[in-house]
Protein backbone atom coordinates (compact mmCIF):
# COMPACT_ATOMS: atom_id res chain seq x y z
CA UNK A 1 0.00 0.00 0.00
CA UNK A 2 2.97 2.68 0.62
CA UNK A 3 4.38 1.82 -3.11
CA UNK A 4 0.33 2.60 -3.92
CA UNK A 5 0.19 6.06 -1.80
CA UNK A 6 3.77 6.88 -3.69
CA UNK A 7 2.10 6.35 -7.25
CA UNK A 8 -0.55 8.32 -5.94
CA UNK A 9 2.25 11.42 -4.60
CA UNK A 10 4.19 11.26 -8.20
CA UNK A 11 0.44 11.63 -10.01
CA UNK A 12 -0.30 14.43 -7.98
CA UNK A 13 3.13 16.38 -8.45
CA UNK A 14 3.34 15.83 -12.11
CA UNK A 15 -0.26 17.11 -12.56
CA UNK A 16 0.27 20.17 -10.51
CA UNK A 17 3.35 20.95 -12.82
CA UNK A 18 1.79 20.18 -16.24
CA UNK A 19 -1.88 23.07 -15.11
CA UNK A 20 0.23 25.36 -12.68
CA UNK A 21 -1.03 28.10 -15.43
CA UNK A 22 -4.40 26.55 -15.16
CA UNK A 23 -5.23 25.92 -11.45
CA UNK A 24 -4.06 27.68 -8.14
CA UNK A 25 -1.43 24.92 -6.45
CA UNK A 26 -2.47 22.25 -3.82
CA UNK A 27 -2.05 24.82 -0.84
CA UNK A 28 -3.41 28.26 -1.47
CA UNK A 29 -1.25 31.11 0.82
CA UNK A 30 -2.04 34.56 1.19
CA UNK A 31 -0.03 37.03 -0.92
CA UNK A 32 -1.30 35.61 -4.26
CA UNK A 33 -3.69 37.37 -6.94
CA UNK A 34 -7.55 37.82 -5.63
CA UNK A 35 -8.44 39.02 -9.03
CA UNK A 36 -8.36 35.46 -10.01
CA UNK A 37 -11.53 33.07 -9.66
CA UNK A 38 -10.75 29.22 -8.62
CA UNK A 39 -12.54 26.04 -7.66
CA UNK A 40 -15.40 26.39 -5.10
CA UNK A 41 -15.11 24.54 -1.56
CA UNK A 42 -16.83 21.37 -1.08
CA UNK A 43 -17.95 22.14 2.20
CA UNK A 44 -19.32 25.88 2.34
CA UNK A 45 -19.98 26.19 -1.38
CA UNK A 46 -17.47 29.61 -1.35
CA UNK A 47 -14.95 30.35 -3.85
CA UNK A 48 -11.21 29.60 -2.60
CA UNK A 49 -9.29 32.18 -3.75
CA UNK A 50 -5.42 32.84 -4.05
CA UNK A 51 -5.05 34.44 -0.83
CA UNK A 52 -7.17 31.90 0.81
CA UNK A 53 -5.69 29.08 3.05
CA UNK A 54 -7.04 26.67 0.45
CA UNK A 55 -6.20 22.95 -0.06
CA UNK A 56 -6.92 19.99 -2.32
CA UNK A 57 -8.03 16.83 -1.81
CA UNK A 58 -5.44 13.99 -3.55
CA UNK A 59 -8.15 12.02 -4.75
CA UNK A 60 -11.18 13.84 -5.40
CA UNK A 61 -9.22 17.25 -6.84
CA UNK A 62 -11.83 18.96 -5.21
CA UNK A 63 -10.91 22.20 -2.75
CA UNK A 64 -11.73 22.95 0.43
CA UNK A 65 -11.02 26.10 3.11
CA UNK A 66 -8.70 24.77 5.52
CA UNK A 67 -10.60 25.93 8.81
CA UNK A 68 -14.09 24.56 6.84
CA UNK A 69 -12.14 20.83 7.37
CA UNK A 70 -10.69 21.97 10.73
CA UNK A 71 -7.05 21.89 9.69
CA UNK A 72 -5.13 24.33 12.03
CA UNK A 73 -2.97 27.11 11.66
CA UNK A 74 0.22 25.01 12.88
CA UNK A 75 -0.97 22.00 10.58
CA UNK A 76 -1.66 23.93 7.94
CA UNK A 77 1.69 25.06 7.94
CA UNK A 78 3.32 21.95 7.97
CA UNK A 79 1.07 20.51 4.90
CA UNK A 80 2.67 23.54 3.33
CA UNK A 81 6.06 23.28 3.65
CA UNK A 82 6.36 19.59 3.08
CA UNK A 83 8.40 19.28 -0.03
CA UNK A 84 9.43 15.73 -0.17
CA UNK A 85 5.80 13.80 -1.18
CA UNK A 86 5.17 11.61 1.90
CA UNK A 87 2.43 13.42 3.46
CA UNK A 88 -0.85 12.75 1.89
CA UNK A 89 -4.05 14.73 2.33
CA UNK A 90 -7.61 13.16 1.57
CA UNK A 91 -11.13 14.78 2.22
CA UNK A 92 -13.69 12.77 4.55
CA UNK A 93 -14.78 11.11 2.60
CA UNK A 94 -12.16 9.57 -0.33
CA UNK A 95 -10.13 9.35 3.27
CA UNK A 96 -13.28 6.01 3.96
CA UNK A 97 -12.78 5.05 0.63
CA UNK A 98 -8.94 4.76 0.69
CA UNK A 99 -8.99 2.91 3.92
CA UNK A 100 -11.65 0.45 2.14
CA UNK A 101 -9.49 0.33 -1.15
CA UNK A 102 -6.42 -0.79 1.09
CA UNK A 103 -8.95 -3.53 3.14
CA UNK A 104 -10.02 -4.96 -0.34
CA UNK A 105 -6.38 -4.99 -1.83
CA UNK A 106 -4.84 -6.75 1.42
CA UNK A 107 -7.55 -9.04 1.08
CA UNK A 108 -6.83 -9.71 -2.29
CA UNK A 109 -3.37 -10.45 -1.62
CA UNK A 110 -4.06 -12.81 1.13
CA UNK A 111 -6.23 -14.66 -1.21
CA UNK A 112 -3.72 -14.66 -3.52
CA UNK A 113 -1.11 -16.04 -1.46
CA UNK A 114 -3.76 -18.85 -0.12
CA UNK A 115 -4.46 -19.88 -3.87
CA UNK A 116 -0.49 -20.44 -4.61
CA UNK A 117 0.09 -22.32 -1.50
CA UNK A 118 -3.25 -24.10 -2.83
CA UNK A 119 -1.51 -24.96 -6.53
CA UNK A 120 1.70 -25.73 -5.45
CA UNK A 121 -0.03 -28.32 -3.08
CA UNK A 122 -1.75 -29.72 -5.73
CA UNK A 123 1.27 -29.75 -7.73
CA UNK A 124 2.84 -31.72 -4.96
CA UNK A 125 0.50 -33.96 -4.99
CA UNK A 126 -0.27 -34.75 -8.52
CA UNK A 127 3.74 -35.58 -9.27
CA UNK A 128 3.24 -38.12 -5.66
CA UNK A 129 0.70 -39.89 -7.31
CA UNK A 130 2.19 -40.19 -10.93
CA UNK A 131 4.80 -41.26 -9.41
CA UNK A 132 3.49 -44.07 -6.94
CA UNK A 133 1.63 -44.96 -10.37
CA UNK A 134 4.65 -45.16 -12.46
CA UNK A 135 6.33 -47.14 -9.49
CA UNK A 136 3.30 -49.60 -8.98
CA UNK A 137 3.50 -49.96 -12.89
CA UNK A 138 7.50 -51.04 -13.34
CA UNK A 139 7.03 -53.41 -9.67
CA UNK A 140 4.26 -54.91 -11.85
CA UNK A 141 6.73 -55.59 -15.16
CA UNK A 142 9.12 -56.89 -13.04
CA UNK A 143 6.29 -59.88 -11.41
CA UNK A 144 5.39 -60.62 -14.53
CA UNK A 145 9.21 -61.29 -15.82
CA UNK A 146 9.60 -63.13 -12.75
CA UNK A 147 6.24 -65.12 -13.48
CA UNK A 148 7.45 -66.15 -16.74
CA UNK A 149 10.55 -67.09 -15.97
CA UNK A 150 8.73 -69.15 -13.38
CA UNK A 151 7.37 -71.11 -15.70
CA UNK A 152 9.88 -71.86 -18.27
CA UNK A 153 12.28 -72.99 -15.32
CA UNK A 154 8.91 -75.23 -13.63
CA UNK A 155 8.13 -76.81 -17.45
CA UNK A 156 11.89 -77.46 -17.97
CA UNK A 157 12.39 -79.15 -14.76
CA UNK A 158 8.80 -81.34 -15.03
CA UNK A 159 10.09 -82.65 -18.74
CA UNK A 160 13.80 -83.51 -16.87
CA UNK A 161 12.23 -85.15 -13.91
CA UNK A 162 9.80 -87.31 -16.60
CA UNK A 163 12.96 -88.54 -18.42
CA UNK A 164 14.70 -89.20 -14.69
CA UNK A 165 11.40 -91.42 -14.09
CA UNK A 166 11.06 -93.26 -17.11
CA UNK A 167 14.86 -94.49 -17.47
CA UNK A 168 14.56 -95.33 -13.40
CA UNK A 169 11.36 -97.08 -14.14
CA UNK A 170 12.91 -99.06 -16.94
CA UNK A 171 16.04 -99.86 -14.91
CA UNK A 172 14.12 -101.00 -11.99
CA UNK A 173 11.75 -103.11 -13.54
CA UNK A 174 14.49 -104.94 -15.54
CA UNK A 175 16.64 -105.58 -12.60
CA UNK A 176 13.58 -107.29 -10.86
CA UNK A 177 12.94 -109.09 -13.60
CA UNK A 178 16.51 -110.47 -13.67
CA UNK A 179 15.91 -111.76 -10.55
CA UNK A 180 12.43 -113.23 -10.38
CA UNK A 181 13.72 -115.46 -13.42
CA UNK A 182 16.82 -116.72 -11.64
CA UNK A 183 14.59 -117.92 -8.60
CA UNK A 184 11.88 -119.81 -10.57
CA UNK A 185 13.86 -122.41 -11.45
CA UNK A 186 11.25 -124.79 -11.93
CA UNK A 187 8.87 -122.68 -14.17
CA UNK A 188 9.06 -122.27 -18.16
CA UNK A 189 12.11 -119.53 -19.04
CA UNK A 190 9.29 -118.38 -21.56
CA UNK A 191 6.16 -118.66 -19.51
CA UNK A 192 8.61 -116.30 -17.18
CA UNK A 193 9.19 -114.03 -19.35
CA UNK A 194 5.84 -113.37 -20.82
CA UNK A 195 4.27 -113.01 -17.17
CA UNK A 196 6.92 -110.39 -16.19
CA UNK A 197 7.11 -108.42 -18.93
CA UNK A 198 3.02 -108.20 -19.13
CA UNK A 199 3.40 -106.68 -15.45
CA UNK A 200 5.92 -104.86 -16.19
CA UNK A 201 4.55 -103.45 -19.21
CA UNK A 202 1.36 -102.39 -17.11
CA UNK A 203 3.52 -100.84 -14.32
CA UNK A 204 5.03 -99.01 -16.79
CA UNK A 205 2.44 -97.87 -18.91
CA UNK A 206 0.30 -96.54 -15.57
CA UNK A 207 3.45 -94.58 -14.44
CA UNK A 208 4.26 -92.86 -17.94
CA UNK A 209 0.20 -92.01 -17.80
CA UNK A 210 0.72 -90.37 -14.54
CA UNK A 211 3.84 -88.63 -15.86
CA UNK A 212 1.79 -87.63 -19.32
CA UNK A 213 -1.26 -86.49 -17.37
CA UNK A 214 0.91 -84.45 -14.37
CA UNK A 215 2.98 -82.81 -17.82
CA UNK A 216 -0.25 -82.12 -19.62
CA UNK A 217 -1.45 -80.25 -16.75
CA UNK A 218 0.90 -78.14 -16.47
CA UNK A 219 1.14 -77.28 -19.51
CA UNK A 220 -2.32 -76.58 -19.49
CA UNK A 221 -2.19 -74.35 -17.17
CA UNK A 222 1.02 -72.28 -18.32
CA UNK A 223 -0.69 -72.13 -21.78
CA UNK A 224 -3.64 -70.57 -19.64
CA UNK A 225 -1.62 -67.84 -17.48
CA UNK A 226 0.24 -66.73 -21.14
CA UNK A 227 -3.16 -66.60 -22.78
CA UNK A 228 -4.80 -64.32 -20.13
CA UNK A 229 -1.48 -62.23 -19.71
CA UNK A 230 -2.16 -61.94 -23.72
CA UNK A 231 -5.90 -60.89 -23.36
CA UNK A 232 -4.84 -58.42 -20.11
CA UNK A 233 -5.14 -55.06 -21.56
CA UNK A 234 -7.97 -55.98 -23.80
CA UNK A 235 -11.66 -55.32 -23.63
CA UNK A 236 -14.83 -56.51 -25.95
CA UNK A 237 -17.47 -54.41 -26.85
CA UNK A 238 -20.41 -56.17 -27.83
CA UNK A 239 -23.55 -54.40 -30.17
CA UNK A 240 -21.14 -51.34 -31.27
CA UNK A 241 -22.50 -49.99 -34.88
CA UNK A 242 -20.14 -51.43 -37.49
CA UNK A 243 -19.48 -49.06 -40.47
CA UNK A 244 -20.64 -49.66 -43.75
CA UNK A 245 -17.70 -48.60 -45.61
CA UNK A 246 -16.15 -50.61 -48.60
CA UNK A 247 -12.71 -49.88 -47.66
CA UNK A 248 -11.09 -51.73 -44.68
CA UNK A 249 -8.96 -48.98 -43.90
CA UNK A 250 -12.24 -46.57 -43.86
CA UNK A 251 -13.98 -49.24 -41.49
CA UNK A 252 -11.51 -49.08 -39.06
CA UNK A 253 -10.55 -45.61 -39.51
CA UNK A 254 -14.89 -45.01 -38.23
CA UNK A 255 -14.41 -47.85 -35.73
CA UNK A 256 -11.23 -46.21 -33.85
CA UNK A 257 -13.03 -42.79 -33.81
CA UNK A 258 -16.45 -43.82 -32.53
CA UNK A 259 -14.40 -45.68 -29.73
CA UNK A 260 -12.71 -42.30 -28.57
CA UNK A 261 -15.87 -40.82 -28.44
CA UNK A 262 -17.58 -43.34 -26.02
CA UNK A 263 -14.43 -43.57 -23.67
CA UNK A 264 -13.79 -39.60 -23.58
CA UNK A 265 -17.36 -38.54 -23.68
CA UNK A 266 -19.59 -41.04 -22.40
CA UNK A 267 -17.29 -42.43 -19.75
CA UNK A 268 -15.02 -39.52 -19.10
CA UNK A 269 -11.85 -41.63 -19.12
CA UNK A 270 -8.90 -39.53 -21.12
CA UNK A 271 -7.44 -41.42 -23.97
CA UNK A 272 -5.84 -40.98 -27.36
CA UNK A 273 -4.96 -42.80 -30.47
CA UNK A 274 -1.67 -43.45 -29.25
CA UNK A 275 -2.98 -44.96 -26.39
CA UNK A 276 -4.16 -48.47 -28.17
CA UNK A 277 -2.27 -50.84 -29.81
CA UNK A 278 -5.52 -52.15 -32.07
CA UNK A 279 -8.77 -51.84 -32.78
CA UNK A 280 -9.99 -55.19 -34.48
CA UNK A 281 -14.07 -56.66 -35.65
CA UNK A 282 -13.90 -60.19 -34.43
CA UNK A 283 -15.29 -62.81 -36.61
CA UNK A 284 -15.72 -62.45 -40.55
CA UNK A 285 -17.35 -59.85 -42.28
CA UNK A 286 -20.84 -60.90 -43.78
CA UNK A 287 -21.39 -59.82 -47.29
CA UNK A 288 -23.96 -61.62 -48.66
CA UNK A 289 -25.86 -62.60 -46.13
CA UNK A 290 -28.80 -59.73 -45.38
CA UNK A 291 -30.50 -61.37 -42.51
CA UNK A 292 -26.91 -60.33 -40.47
CA UNK A 293 -26.59 -57.29 -42.55
CA UNK A 294 -27.70 -55.35 -38.75
CA UNK A 295 -25.51 -57.78 -36.74
CA UNK A 296 -22.42 -56.02 -35.60
CA UNK A 297 -19.35 -58.02 -34.92
CA UNK A 298 -17.48 -57.87 -31.22
CA UNK A 299 -15.23 -54.99 -31.12
CA UNK A 300 -11.56 -55.88 -29.66
CA UNK A 301 -9.64 -52.97 -28.07
CA UNK A 302 -6.02 -53.51 -26.97
CA UNK A 303 -4.99 -50.57 -25.05
CA UNK A 304 -1.11 -50.15 -24.57
CA UNK A 305 -1.24 -49.86 -20.51
CA UNK A 306 -3.25 -52.07 -18.22
CA UNK A 307 -4.06 -48.71 -16.23
CA UNK A 308 -6.33 -47.28 -19.32
CA UNK A 309 -7.97 -50.68 -19.28
CA UNK A 310 -8.37 -50.53 -16.29
CA UNK A 311 -9.95 -46.86 -15.96
CA UNK A 312 -12.39 -47.65 -18.26
CA UNK A 313 -13.21 -50.52 -16.84
CA UNK A 314 -14.19 -48.34 -13.58
CA UNK A 315 -16.22 -46.04 -15.48
CA UNK A 316 -18.77 -48.14 -17.13
CA UNK A 317 -21.54 -47.31 -14.71
CA UNK A 318 -21.58 -44.01 -16.51
CA UNK A 319 -22.80 -45.70 -19.28
CA UNK A 320 -26.69 -45.63 -17.83
CA UNK A 321 -26.42 -42.05 -18.27
CA UNK A 322 -24.79 -41.68 -21.60
CA UNK A 323 -26.39 -41.26 -25.10
CA UNK A 324 -29.30 -43.66 -26.32
CA UNK A 325 -26.32 -45.21 -29.18
CA UNK A 326 -23.94 -45.84 -26.40
CA UNK A 327 -26.44 -46.94 -23.39
CA UNK A 328 -27.46 -50.20 -25.27
CA UNK A 329 -23.68 -51.29 -25.39
CA UNK A 330 -22.03 -54.69 -23.14
CA UNK A 331 -18.27 -54.03 -22.84
CA UNK A 332 -16.65 -57.13 -21.16
CA UNK A 333 -13.07 -58.08 -20.07
CA UNK A 334 -11.27 -60.30 -23.01
CA UNK A 335 -11.64 -63.58 -21.32
CA UNK A 336 -10.17 -67.10 -21.91
CA UNK A 337 -11.87 -69.83 -23.11
CA UNK A 338 -11.71 -71.43 -19.19
CA UNK A 339 -12.81 -67.82 -17.46
CA UNK A 340 -15.90 -68.14 -19.82
CA UNK A 341 -16.76 -71.39 -18.49
CA UNK A 342 -16.23 -70.20 -15.38
CA UNK A 343 -18.27 -67.20 -15.29
CA UNK A 344 -21.33 -69.25 -17.16
CA UNK A 345 -21.19 -71.53 -14.29
CA UNK A 346 -21.42 -68.70 -11.75
CA UNK A 347 -24.19 -66.85 -13.94
CA UNK A 348 -26.26 -70.57 -13.52
CA UNK A 349 -25.39 -70.66 -9.70
CA UNK A 350 -26.81 -67.30 -9.03
CA UNK A 351 -29.90 -68.06 -10.99
CA UNK A 352 -30.55 -71.28 -8.55
CA UNK A 353 -30.02 -69.10 -5.96
CA UNK A 354 -31.98 -66.22 -7.22
CA UNK A 355 -34.93 -68.86 -7.85
CA UNK A 356 -34.87 -70.09 -4.38
CA UNK A 357 -35.13 -66.52 -3.42
CA UNK A 358 -38.07 -65.30 -1.47
CA UNK A 359 -37.28 -62.08 -0.18
CA UNK A 360 -36.34 -58.78 -1.59
CA UNK A 361 -33.18 -59.74 -2.82
CA UNK A 362 -31.39 -60.34 -6.09
CA UNK A 363 -28.30 -62.71 -6.82
CA UNK A 364 -25.46 -61.33 -9.14
CA UNK A 365 -22.10 -62.21 -10.17
CA UNK A 366 -20.01 -59.69 -9.43
CA UNK A 367 -15.76 -59.43 -9.90
CA UNK A 368 -12.85 -59.83 -12.44
CA UNK A 369 -12.13 -62.97 -14.20
CA UNK A 370 -10.12 -65.44 -11.79
CA UNK A 371 -11.72 -63.80 -8.77
CA UNK A 372 -15.38 -64.11 -9.46
CA UNK A 373 -18.10 -64.42 -6.53
CA UNK A 374 -21.78 -64.69 -6.29
CA UNK A 375 -23.35 -62.07 -3.68
CA UNK A 376 -26.66 -60.84 -2.42
CA UNK A 377 -28.10 -57.52 -2.99
CA UNK A 378 -31.75 -55.89 -2.34
CA UNK A 379 -33.99 -55.35 -5.21
CA UNK A 380 -34.46 -51.31 -5.95
CA UNK A 381 -38.13 -50.41 -6.08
Amino acid sequence: MTKILKQMASGQTRKNSATDSKKPQKFKQVGGSSSVKNDDCEICGCSVESEHKGIECEICKHWFHANCVDIEDNEYEVLTSHKKGTIHWYCDNCNIKSVELLRLVFNIQERMQKTEKDIDSLKNDTEAKFNKIESDFEAMKYDLRTLNQKIDEGLQKCFEDSDKLVKSTQRQTITEIKEEIKEAKTTSFAEIMKQELEKSLDNMTTEIETVKTNLLETKTDAAETRDQEKRRNNVIIYRFPESTAQSPEERKREDTERVLELINNALEVDCHVDDMKQVVRLGQRDRENTDRQNVSRPLLIEFKSYTTKNQLMESLYKLKNADDHFRQLSITHDMTKNERIEIQKKVEEAKLKEREETGEFIWRVRGTPGALRIVRLKKRH
